[in-house]
């Protein structure tokens, strides 16, 4: 009967485990797609503006990767509300951050070079690296 008793506690301990574990990797995932969810509202945001020229083109770093620094940077026109864009980004950056401390997150630690120049392409703000625009 001592048997029976050790391996019923066996079996329950190791079904609570697996899920917790599963109910954390769910969280995880509901996590990265809130994330993605507010990258994606702040690429509108900025893409609902226009610019007529290059001078009109601004970039701003975006992202937190684990060591620090941000993974890319975003090119907007000045006739967005910034005082609105850049909360928007560090409250994104800000919750990067702590869900990269959370979940133990790891990265190259590389640093993107800042682009070389923006220019305003049909209407929109684009940025340059060494004279090639990236999407």
């Amino acid at each position: 009967m001592t048997q029976r008793r050790i391996y019923i506690v066996f079996v329950a301990a190791f079904f609570f485990l697996c899920c917790e574990s599963l109910d954390a990797t769910g969280s995880q995932e509901k996590e990265r797609n809130s994330l993605n969810q507010r990258k994606l509202q702040i690429l509108e945001f900025i893409n609902s503006h226009t610019c007529r020229s290059d001078s009109e083109c601004r970039y701003v770093p975006f992202g937190a990767k684990p060591c620090g620094g941000p993974w890319t940077y975003l090119a907007y026109p000045t006739s967005i509300d910034t005082s609105r864009l850049f909360v928007m980004i560090r409250d994104y950056n800000t919750a990067e951050s702590v869900y990269n401390k959370k979940w133990g997150i790891a990265s190259d630690c590389s640093i993107p070079a800042p682009p070389d120049s923006v220019r305003c392409i049909n209407g929109k703000c684009t940025l340059y690296y060494f004279g090639v625009a990236k999407p």
